[in-house]
């Protein structure tokens, strides 16, 4: 059963580590200093020890905290299986990659 209700809840706490990701890149992004060349501002290391550099492999690791969010909540309010949850999670990005990669070949 479709609850879209419930899909909204779910999709909206799944973006807790995407939000998380945003503040720690606000931060990073703050500290960066005024007037060095571009190579300086990607390695210049922030108050909390990040660089600009940094910041791709970090937010790797939120994005797979979203994908793990989502489907845990798929599956503890849907009552679905590891399996289902896990290609309903996604499925979605794997299409915008296949569309993608069509639309590179063509």
């Amino acid at each position: 059963n479709f609850d879209s209700k419930k899909m909204a809840w779910i999709v909206s706490w799944s973006f807790i580590p995407v939000v998380f990701n945003c503040l720690i890149y606000l931060i990073v992004l703050y500290d960066i200093r005024i007037g060095g060349t571009l190579q300086e501002m990607l390695y210049h290391r922030s108050s909390i020890g990040l660089s600009l550099a940094d910041m791709e492999e970090v937010s790797y690791i939120f994005w797979v905290g979203f994908y793990l969010f989502f489907a845990v909540l798929i599956r503890q309010e849907f009552g679905l299986s590891y399996g289902k949850a896990a290609l309903i999670t996604i499925t979605p990005s794997l299409l915008v990659v296949l569309g993608r990669y069509l639309f590179a070949q063509i």
